[in-house]
C-alpha cells in the first residue's frame, strides 16, 4: 500500500474491503424506514467488512450470520458464508483477529463463533443489554462465546 499524502509516517494504514455475502431480494423497506410505503420492496445488500492492518492485523466490523434458522427465515440469494466469502481475499477464519460489533443483531453478530481467534469488540452498554439484560430475548444467544472469550 501507497501511504496517502499528507499522513504522519508513524500512521498504520489499513487497507478496507467491503465483502458481500448474501442479498435479500425484495425486503420490504418499512423493516428498514419507519414510516415508509407498506407495499415498498428494496433489495438488501449483506456485507461484512474487512479490514486489512501492519503486521497480520485482520480486523472485521460485524460478522454476519450462518446458523441454519436464519438462513431459513431470511431466504437470502448469492449467500454463502461470512467467513467463506472472505476466500477472495486470501483470508480465512483463523486469520481474523478481532471482531468489531456494531450492534446486537442477528445479521451483524450471529457469525462470530465462525472466527476462532478473534477477539470481539463490543460496546458495554450493548453487551449487557445482550447478555445480562435479556439473554433469552435475543436469536443470537448462541453467539454469546466469542463474546465471552473476549
Amino acid at each position: 500500500s501507497t501511504k496517502p499524502a499528507g499522513l504522519p509516517s508513524q500512521q498504520p494504514i489499513y487497507e478496507v474491503y467491503a465483502v458481500r455475502y448474501a442479498m435479500l431480494p425484495g425486503y420490504p423497506t418499512r423493516e428498514l424506514i419507519a414510516g415508509a410505503d407498506t407495499s415498498r420492496r428494496t433489495d438488501v445488500a449483506m456485507f461484512v467488512w474487512l479490514l486489512k492492518g501492519p503486521g497480520q492485523r485482520t480486523v472485521l466490523v460485524d460478522a454476519g450470520f450462518y446458523r441454519e434458522e436464519f438462513v431459513r427465515a431470511a431466504q437470502p440469494a448469492d449467500y454463502q458464508r461470512p467467513s467463506d466469502a472472505l476466500d477472495s481475499l486470501g483470508v480465512s477464519p483463523a486469520s481474523v483477529t478481532d471482531i468489531i460489533i456494531s450492534h446486537v443483531h442477528w445479521d451483524h453478530l450471529g457469525g462470530a463463533d465462525l472466527f476462532p481467534n478473534a477477539r470481539v469488540w463490543i460496546q458495554r452498554a450493548e453487551y449487557e443489554y445482550y447478555a445480562v439484560a435479556t439473554p433469552t430475548r435475543l436469536n443470537t444467544r448462541p453467539s454469546a462465546p466469542a463474546l465471552e472469550r473476549s
